[in-house]
């Protein structure tokens, strides 16, 4: 695809998150791409204008941010995955900034200002926290304070999420390059040009590197010099993060296929076609693979076969990968519904609503 074609379509994706945000100027029509995260006994989900911290077992919320009607904070959305280092919650927001809060409280604790909307979701490691901005660059900040330690710039929107491997960070960034950066410094020790936009996180196991693009392709790089190995060629667009399990790497496309790659070569395994695009990263528990569906499916398959064991279905969209924690799944959807499920079956175990929160 022409270079120009696909800064017009990213540039038209960045305008239809927007609108999809700005929800024709009324708070009440506001929705934002939830974000799921378990640690501990807390799941923590945002959604919309707020994010909420839930007791795991039984989805009773415990705290909400920002609290209230706090009108400082009017303008956030929250559409990146909430973080968690030590005893710290990192949140990404649409009013351009990181918030770092208390986990047991949801009490801020200090802020970061960018210069664009955060859309990726953060990436803690060793007491500094990695987060990329809609102003292109990449930030490293102590997690303690928030104090900047450095930034990188690339050449679009930074949209994934960061990975962090020894002192390498890999980021990928709509200007359709993969950055591997020296994470004390910030330096640049290489970087690869795919043939379409990288929205997604990459999966890095020893010296491969693995990631999709929106030229529909996957890829496997050399994690150290960031030489191609293979490529794979999917029906469309690779928006979430490959899934690697041993020998096998699992990613779905918009064109309503999930498929199983060998890790090696890159031959594909099988593929299975679901109700709906496939934006999110699959999870993997006990050799079952869970996928979400843009037409809110959420399944389960057997992760050698394919073949499907149940599926469950949601009012709205899953974008959001599922986070699996105490045997049960916990799933959100574009209705701002949370579910806990169990495992074998995919029945419900609670639901939260934050309509019904007040």
């Amino acid at each position: 695809m022409p270079k120009v074609i696909a800064r017009r379509i990213a540039a038209l994706l960045f305008l239809a998150l927007t609108v999809l945000l700005a929800g024709c100027g009324t708070r009440q029509s506001v929705y934002s791409w939830p974000g799921l995260s378990v640690d501990d006994s807390t799941v923590y989900v945002a959604i919309g204008d707020k994010v909420y911290a839930l007791k795991a077992e039984t989805g009773a919320q415990q705290w909400a941010f920002p609290p209230g009607e706090d009108k400082e904070k009017k303008n956030s959305l929250f559409y990146a995955t909430p973080a968690v280092g030590g005893d710290l919650v990192f949140l990404g927001s649409w009013d351009n900034n990181l918030y770092a809060v208390d986990k047991a409280t949801g009490n801020q604790k200090w802020s970061f200002s960018t210069q664009g909307p955060i859309v990726s979701s953060p990436a803690v490691s060793e007491g500094i926290i990695y987060i990329g901005s809609g102003d292109n660059q990449v930030y490293a900040l102590e997690t303690e304070s928030g104090v900047k330690q450095w930034e990188f710039a690339t050449g679009g929107w930074v949209w994934a999420t960061p990975m962090v491997v020894g002192d390498s960070v890999y980021v990928g960034s709509m200007d359709h390059k993969i950055y591997c950066l020296d994470a004390e410094s910030g330096q640049k020790n290489w970087e690869f040009e795919a043939g379409g936009a990288v929205a997604g996180g990459v999966t890095v196991d020893g010296d491969v590197l693995y990631f999709g693009a929106f030229e529909s392709k996957v890829y496997a790089l050399e994690a150290t010099t960031g030489q191609k190995r293979w490529e794979f060629q999917a029906g469309n667009w690779i928006w979430g993060q490959p899934l690697l399990a041993e020998d096998t790497l699992y990613v779905g496309s918009l064109n309503h296929k999930i498929y199983a790659l060998d890790a090696t070569s890159g031959e594909k395994r099988w593929e299975f076609a679901v109700d709906g695009a496939v934006r999110a990263s699959p999870v993997l528990a006990d050799s079952v693979l869970y996928i979400g569906s843009e037409s809110g499916q959420l399944y389960a398959l057997d992760a050698a076969t394919g073949q499907q064991q149940w599926v469950f279905s949601a009012e709205k969209g899953i974008l959001t990968p599922p986070a699996i924690a105490y045997d049960r799944i916990y799933v959100v959807s574009l209705d701002s519904q949370v579910q806990a499920l169990e495992p074998s079956s995919g029945s419900s175990l609670w639901t939260f609503s934050p309509q019904e929160q007040k």
